[in-house]
């Protein structure tokens, strides 16, 4: 440390540069296992550190100490906290247990002047290191930041993320007050009923609500809004805004006394896979342009261009065992060029064991039950089906466009089906016959685990050989899937993903059926035992 004079500071007690840097270490490793630990930051509206730092400082050293670096740091990160479960507020920096004694009063005063001020704001900063750990040929405060915890935003600075955070916060709380328990638990109760049309979209918000009622205490105070700012930071984008989205509508209606017919028709429509966060006009021209200026500044335009999967580049649950080649087993495809006209031989399909009627069957109790000892595996092609197209980037380095997609564990997949289902004839497959399973894998959302991106439908996709798109339009960038920071100009993303079309059709060998949700499907099992025939209908 030094002192602000233009003179030199007063010299140090024999040791104590060795103190100081001893009682700085002991400040690092207290962050380094809080941040451990919890990981959020929250700043208190505490009073300024600095001088109660000096305060409690033997008065002969506190001229030593008197340093505009350090009680810059005080002043800045000194109030940092994290926040328990049940809503106690811990130091993110000062503990006197640790620190060399000539600190520990100092110490043990700054973390009651702490603890014991209400929560301002969570914390948000850049950079690997806060504050300046030399300067003038003297030691400083300073902490080492772990990667996970600096701010990496590009979009907004992490001041204006700050002030988002602090705006959640005041929206959370009043969503509290408005919609009591029994409302968000009514709503909750048709969700997972499935009682309302694409309520996997909304129940993961709903369960956010009804868990902060149990959690939050009623009365307001400091416990109250320590609960509520944990909650805030650990909330998936939207999830603190109730009010302003399909959750809001549906508990309104709820706090309302309208029937369930309505409740659920005003749901239906406003859910529609063409209307739900659709946009529903053409993007401004100055919308473009800021569009433009942001994927600049992200460096997103290589990811705007989509190509269809291979299967051999996505992770699945299920591939062919049997010893001939899938491609051997192909159904009655139609040949494509100038024998487009002819049909290839249908493959002989094993018939069910004594023609017994199909299984009924979750996707879930399939998964657990029938997947691990099936060989071979088909599907039979109705009229209209869930027929899905898994589609990736075209440049596998272009930065993240997905929610899903993160820089620490990439994943570029997205997926499409039509709304009234499709055709097969539309996928290249004959109808009325059984196509060849060439492996099964769950929908890209849960590739990294079922509840992080829960707010999106779950399902799994058998992957049919020979299936692919005759007629899709569009890229399916959809703006359910976009990162959140690009949510200001999901309009102009739509237009473009409309104006554009997916590469690689003949390419992609990763498209199939989507199960678990929608339809009846008849999947026959070839296994060391025989074979039998099950009808998914749900996903458990």
């Amino acid at each position: 440390m030094t002192s602000d004079a233009g003179t030199a500071p007063p010299p140090p007690a024999a040791g104590e540069a060795a103190t100081f840097e001893a009682f700085s270490r002991a400040v690092q490793a207290r962050f380094d296992a809080v941040v451990a630990a919890d990981g959020h930051l929250f700043e208190v509206d505490a009073p300024d550190l600095g001088p109660l730092f000096l305060e409690h400082l033997p008065a002969e050293r506190r001229p030593y100490h008197t340093c505009s670096c350090c009680l810059t740091f005080l002043r800045r990160f000194g109030s940092l906290v994290t926040v328990t479960k049940n809503g106690g507020i811990a130091s993110a920096l000062w503990s006197p247990d640790t620190v060399p004694d000539l600190y520990r009063p100092a110490v043990t005063a700054m973390m009651g002047a702490v603890t014991g001020a209400p929560i301002r704001s969570a914390f948000l900063a850049s950079g690997e290191t806060w504050g300046r750990p030399t300067a003038g040929g003297f030691p400083h405060f300073s902490l080492a930041v772990p990667e996970t915890r600096r701010y990496g935003g590009i979009v907004v600075t992490a001041r204006q993320a700050m002030a988002a955070r602090r705006e959640d916060f005041r929206t959370l709380s009043h969503a509290l007050d408005v919609f009591d328990r029994r409302v968000v638990a009514q709503a909750l109760t048709l969700l997972r009923a499935e009682a309302l049309y694409r309520s996997e979209k909304v129940i993961g918000p709903a369960e956010f609500l009804l868990r902060l009622h149990d959690e939050v205490p009623r009365k307001a105070g400091p416990k109250r809004d320590a609960i509520l700012w944990r909650a805030v930071a650990n909330a998936p984008p939207g999830f603190c805004t109730p009010r302003g989205g399909m959750i809001g509508t549906l508990l309104a209606d709820i706090a309302e006394g309208r029937d369930f017919a309505t409740v659920k028709a005003r749901f239906a429509a406003k859910m529609h896979p063409l209307a739900y966060q659709r946009p529903q006009a053409a993007p401004r021209a100055g919308t473009i342009a800021q569009a433009e200026r942001l994927f600049a500044q992200l460096g997103l335009e290589p990811a705007l261009r989509r190509r269809y999967a291979h299967l051999d580049e996505i992770p699945t649950i299920w591939r062919p065992r049997h010893g001939a080649a899938p491609a051997e087993a192909t159904a009655s495809h139609t040949a494509s060029g100038i024998l487009g006209g002819l049909k290839a031989r249908q493959a002989a399909v094993p018939e069910a064991v004594l023609d017994m009627p199909a299984q009924t069957v979750t996707w879930s109790k399939f998964a657990r039950d029938v997947l691990p000892d099936a060989q071979r595996m088909w599907v039979f092609t109705a009229e209209r089906m869930t027929f899905c197209g898994l589609v990736t980037a075209v440049d596998p380095d272009a930065p993240p466009l997905l929610q899903w997609d993160r820089p620490e564990a990439r994943n570029p997949v997205s997926w499409y089906i039509y709304v009234n289902g499709s055709t097969p004839t539309r996928w290249r497959l004959p109808e009325g016959a059984w196509v060849p399973v060439t492996g099964a894998t769950l929908l890209p959302v849960l590739w990294s685990g079922a509840d992080r991106y829960r707010h999106h439908r779950t399902g799994a996709v058998l992957i049919l050989d020979g299936a692919q798109d005759d007629a899709a339009s569009g890229l399916c960038l959809f703006p359910e899937f976009l990162r959140s920071d690009l949510h200001g100009v999901r309009a102009v993303i739509e237009a473009y993903s409309k104006a554009h079309r997916i590469e690689g059709v003949e390419e992609g060998t990763a498209n199939g059926l989507l199960v678990g949700q929608d339809g009846d499907h008849r999947i026959r099992v070839e296994s060391a035992i025989g074979t039998a025939t099950y009808r998914i209908d749900r996903w458990e």
